[in-house]
């Protein structure tokens, strides 16, 4: 469970950076911020929901966490997060999710990455202009409803979930304030704030 929290907490960490850059119109970091909130936050229903990982998956995990030195986690690739949202879509996650995440690992690449020149009659042409900011802000809007919806599904439908869903949640200003990890002295007062709007929403 300890693992889902921290997933929890830098899921809304980076929702809320989203937010401000969004706002505040720096479009490229809020992309970034928002596919990296997530990535984390489907993380969130892995740990949860252990019995909708693939045996190989979960045997990787269980490996590396036996060493109890290493973060676990780094056996989940990024590719595998929309395979594994699909196999939750079976017990009635809302394919909504998978396809947001999606979206938004499209326009983390094209900021990351682009502009990617093509040739053409020996021209070198940039798609700078392959995706539009709305599309981005359709993105961020739906993200945090995404994470409560997805929660409360897992309470609803999953065993293990009805338990976990809530726990996660418990006490994350607390959690997040802690002297032994990063966000109290790597986060500035308004994203901590900001993030804790967000774990307290409806």
């Amino acid at each position: 469970m300890l693992q889902a929290r921290a997933a929890f907490a830098k899921a809304l960490v980076f929702a809320a950076q989203a937010r401000i850059a969004l706002r505040r119109q720096e479009l490229i970091w809020a992309a970034i911020a928002d596919y990296y909130a997530l990535f984390h936050f489907s993380l969130v229903l892995i740990f949860i929901l252990p019995e909708e990982i693939d045996p190989e998956t979960f045997q990787k995990l269980m490996d590396k966490r036996q060493g109890g030195t290493e973060d676990p986690t780094r056996v989940i690739p990024h590719r595998y997060i929309p395979e594994f949202l699909k196999r939750c879509e079976s017990r009635g996650l809302s394919p909504e999710m998978r396809s947001t995440v999606e979206k938004a690992k499209v326009l983390r690449e094209f900021v990351n990455y682009g502009p990617r020149a093509e040739w053409a009659d020996d021209k070198a042409i940039f798609r700078s202009l392959k995706h539009k900011p709305e599309e981005l802000e359709e993105v961020i809007r739906a993200t945090v409803p995404l994470f409560h919806k997805a929660l409360n599904w897992a309470r609803q439908a999953c065993n293990p979930g009805r338990r976990y869903s809530q726990i996660v949640k418990i006490m994350f200003r607390d959690f997040i304030t802690k002297p032994d990890l990063l966000y109290a002295t790597w986060c500035s007062p308004e994203v901590l704030e900001e993030a804790g709007r967000i774990a307290e929403s409806p």
